[in-house]
């Protein structure tokens, strides 16, 4: 959604990610496209985090060596968006923090660190899946964020999942696969 807004106002925008414990870190640094994950080593779960920001046409910047990734980011962008993937502050000082609020976890911006910190830093509040999240979990998390964050910005947002092509799935069953962390460490029975 940022790198789509930031686009939509011609300005060009890169992905640093913070460092995920699976590939060889060291080798990674700039990916240009899909090509690039193979070339860098990266693993399935880095590729489930990547692969998303450069199909959206985003170069996304990933390593050790994060004085570098940010110069190297910078050079490419006019905007560097931090993605922490629920597992990070921030590396480098935010001009605009954003965090995105799970309905459906509507304690979670309460009780996990580092969501914790972000919720309560952010300038901005995105309350995600308000448009399938249950009413009273929606209400909680905008309680939360006048509570604990009273000059935050806040959206609520609604989730979709669309296909691409429709057609290729019309009539057919389909099978999703949830969203991995959600349920392995992320407190939910099930995918939302």
């Amino acid at each position: 959604m940022v790198v789509d807004v930031a686009r939509g106002a011609g300005q060009r925008t890169v992905v640093v990610r913070h460092p995920m414990p699976y590939g060889i870190l060291q080798e990674q640094a700039g990916l240009f496209s899909v090509e690039d994950l193979a070339v860098h080593h990266t693993t399935i779960e880095e590729r489930e985090e990547y692969e998303q920001h450069i199909n959206n046409g985003a170069v996304v910047f990933a390593g050790v060596d994060y004085a570098a990734i940010l110069s190297a980011a910078e050079a490419e962008a006019d905007i560097v968006l931090w993605d922490g993937g629920n597992n990070d502050l921030p590396f480098f000082k935010p001009d605009l923090w954003i965090v995105v609020a799970d309905p459906f976890r509507p304690t979670a911006q309460a009780s996990y660190y580092p969501g914790d910190v972000n919720f309560t830093r952010a300038a901005i509040i995105v309350v995600n899946k308000a448009n399938t999240a249950p009413q009273e979990g929606v209400e909680a998390v905008l309680a939360s964020a006048k509570r604990l964050n009273p000059n935050a910005l806040v959206f609520c947002t609604s989730s979709e999942v669309v296909a691409a092509d429709p057609s290729a799935i019309a009539s057919k069953r389909v099978v999703v696969v949830e969203d991995g962390p959600t349920l392995t460490h992320g407190g939910m029975p099930t995918g939302k």
